[in-house]
């Protein structure tokens, strides 16, 4: 079965070079995944080692972890900043790519409170990305 991720993607575009992608598709590729909003929330607030990130996420395996931190950095939305340390130290922050995804998320933040308001259906406030 074929991975569909932004990498995928663009390698399939390097194939094909007159192929056309939808960039709501790829928006929503970039934002697939069980664990990515979790961790993007978390690099929202701040650089985080991947101990940090774990213990943030306790119910995510570290293999799970890695894979999606990984597809993260190759999408260009995270940086893997590796230090030359021993234990080797690294840190993972938003790129300007991933900053600039947080708009997205905020958009679809109000259309989900209004949805949710709409629906008289409650939704939790401590999970906002931004101040209602």
């Amino acid at each position: 079965m074929k991975n569909h991720s932004i990498a995928d993607i663009q390698r399939d575009k390097m194939q094909a070079a007159s192929e056309k992608f939808c960039p709501v598709i790829a928006t929503i590729d970039v934002l697939s995944g069980k664990w990515k909003m979790p961790i993007l929330w978390e690099l929202y607030h701040g650089v985080k080692r991947f101990g940090e990130l774990k213990e943030a996420m306790p119910k995510v395996t570290p293999g799970v972890l890695s894979t999606q931190l990984q597809a993260l950095a190759s999408e260009g939305i995270i940086r893997r900043e590796l230090y030359a340390e021993v234990p080797p130290k690294v840190e993972y922050s938003l790129t300007a790519n991933g900053r600039a995804l947080v708009s997205v998320i905020c958009a679809m933040e109000e259309w989900g409170i209004d949805y949710l308001k709409n629906a008289n259906s409650a939704f939790n406030p401590d999970c906002l990305w931004t101040n209602v």
